[in-house]
C-alpha cells in the first residue's frame, strides 16, 4: 500500500469506506487498545521489513473529496497534493505553496 511498494505488512488493513464505518472501527481499536497507522495514499510513507504490529487504514477510497467554496478549500487526508494544488490554482487562489 505503499508507493514504494516495500516493507512488510500490518497486521491488519481497514480502508473505510463512510464514517459509519470509521467509527466502528475506533470502536474495536480503543476496546483492544489496538496500534493504528493511518494512511493517506501510501506516498511518502516507508515500512519497515519487519511491519507493523497494528491496523494499518487506507482512508484513500473515502477522504479523497475537494470542495473549494470561495476562499475556502476542504480536502480529504488523501486527496494528492499536486491534483489539490491544480484545483486551488484553477480556482484563482494563491497561497497553497
Amino acid at each position: 500500500m505503499t508507493t514504494y511498494r516495500v516493507g512488510g505488512s500490518a497486521a491488519l488493513f481497514v480502508s473505510p469506506t463512510s464514517l459509519a464505518e470509521l467509527q466502528a472501527i475506533s470502536v474495536v481499536v480503543g476496546r483492544y487498545d489496538l496500534p493504528v497507522l493511518v494512511v493517506g495514499r501510501g506516498s511518502n510513507l516507508l515500512i519497515a521489513d519487519a511491519g507493523f504490529a497494528g491496523v494499518a487504514m487506507s482512508l484513500a477510497e473515502w477522504a479523497a473529496g475537494i470542495d473549494v467554496s470561495g476562499i475556502e478549500v476542504y480536502s480529504g487526508s488523501a486527496v494528492a497534493l499536486p491534483v489539490l494544488a491544480r484545483r486551488t490554482a484553477a480556482a484563482g487562489l494563491t497561497g497553497f505553496e
